[in-house]
């Protein structure tokens, strides 16, 4: 926010507000003021603000939500949140630059310094590539340089840890890294595990980690679909947490998503594809957590305070609430597949995707207004294009054989191209 001798303001009038709240649910015709970074008034009644630094959005015909939290899209798709699981880390500069990027974008949420080695090039020198004890050092570095205290009530992004894979090495090394990443300040530390199939020795990582004490509310498990009866219960009463993607989850075999009954076991969760709002046909992605018979406003919950929960953020954000920061969602419900709103929360789940999202607000700022976003897309449009090229050409010089087949091991692939 810009430190200004005045406070800045926005005021959302006459929307449908979902607020995520218990205490004031769903609210008709009604109006949100924001001053600065946070929601400081809603209700029905309120006067126009006076101030002459007034931003005023006509909410009539749309639906106000809290900004949804995920761990794969972002601002365009209504995500003010995101927990950024960066496993592309091969050198200094790819931290520096992945750090900067999400500050340029200005969205909330951790980046988290992962520590998996990808697979070196190879006319490296080093086989080996970056080594853990260059990404710990790495990993110090950019904590200073980034994050100062790392609380997320003073700044949008804050620094987390995702250890190298817990199914590709032992559970010992696993541990070291957990521990290693709680010495960094790590604020979350996030891993894959469970990934079904993929995880052929059957390792039990949760449990294992159990055993050994290990486990703290922050740890993060993204997939899980496998996770045993024991697991789930000690994910919920070490306040650990799990997060969902069943597309992914599904599309890679994983197994049945595990989400749905952790959630019912009361464990922290976050599902991604709760959000409607990642592509055009987001609306199909949602008909499967509901065809289990789950209720759309638990669903719904799921992609806002669930996701701010698992994120140890719920004071902050993940509802609309007054003395939250301001990050919500306005949907426009104008359209040919939301007219009429037979259910405001049905609507965004089932009927609303990208088009429709016409504002979304980040700690006070606005991102994307009239369904566009509030950056120079042209300019940034042909450096995308430039950059794509780029790396296309020094991607055809390498040979990527041994990638592959590394690849193919992992996800137990049988090669029948020949």
């Amino acid at each position: 926010m810009s430190n200004t001798s005045s406070p800045n303001f926005i005021f959302i009038k006459n929307a449908t507000v979902l607020t995520v709240d218990p205490l004031n649910g769903t609210l008709a015709n009604s109006h949100i003021l924001i001053q600065e970074d946070r929601i400081v008034a809603i209700g029905q009644a309120l006067p126009n603000p006076s101030e002459s630094n007034v931003t005023v959005i006509d909410g009539q015909g749309c639906i106000v939500t809290p900004g949804f939290v995920d761990a794969l899209s972002l601002i365009n798709n209504g995500v003010t949140s995101v927990l950024e699981h960066c496993h592309i880390i091969d050198s200094p500069d790819h931290a520096d630059a992945v750090v900067e990027a999400l500050q340029d974008a200005g969205i909330r949420g951790t980046f988290y310094y992962g520590f998996y080695a990808n697979p070196p090039l190879p006319d490296q020198l080093d086989p080996r590539g970056f080594s853990h004890d260059s990404r710990l050092s790495d990993a110090a570095r950019i904590r200073d340089k980034f994050f100062g205290q790392n609380d997320p009530a003073e700044q949008l992004l804050t620094f987390g840890v995702a250890p190298d894979e817990p199914e590709s090495m032992p559970i010992e090394d696993t541990i070291t890294q957990i521990k290693q990443s709680r010495e960094l300040g790590a604020r979350i530390i996030t891993m894959h595990v469970a990934m079904g199939p993929y995880d052929l020795a059957r390792r039990q990582v949760v449990q294992n980690l159990a055993n050994r004490g290990i486990l703290g509310p922050d740890l993060v498990f993204s997939h899980g679909s496998s996770f045993t009866e024991s697991e789930l219960q000690a994910i919920k009463e070490s306040g650990a947490s799990i997060v969902g993607t069943p597309d992914t989850e599904l599309q890679m075999g994983m197994g049945f998503p595990i989400v749905f009954e952790a959630s019912d076991r009361g464990c922290r969760t976050c599902l991604d594809a709760a959000r409607t709002t990642s592509s055009s046909s987001s609306g199909k992605r949602t008909r499967f957590p509901l065809s289990i018979n789950r209720k759309t406003a638990n669903i719904f919950r799921m992609g806002t305070l669930g996701g701010a929960e698992v994120m140890r953020m719920e004071d902050l954000i993940g509802s609309i609430t007054v003395g939250k920061k301001a990050d919500l969602v306005l949907i426009r419900c104008d359209g040919i597949e939301n007219i009429p709103v037979g259910g405001p929360v049905g609507s965004v789940v089932f009927h609303s995707s990208v088009k429709d999202i016409d504002t979304v607000i980040i700690d006070g700022e606005i991102k994307k207004r009239n369904g566009k976003l509030t950056v120079d897309w042209g300019r940034l449009k042909e450096e995308v294009i430039l950059r794509a090229d780029r790396i296309k050409t020094e991607a055809a010089k390498i040979d990527l054989t041994a990638a592959r087949k590394r690849w193919m091991d992992i996800f137990h692939v049988e090669d029948i191209s020949e």
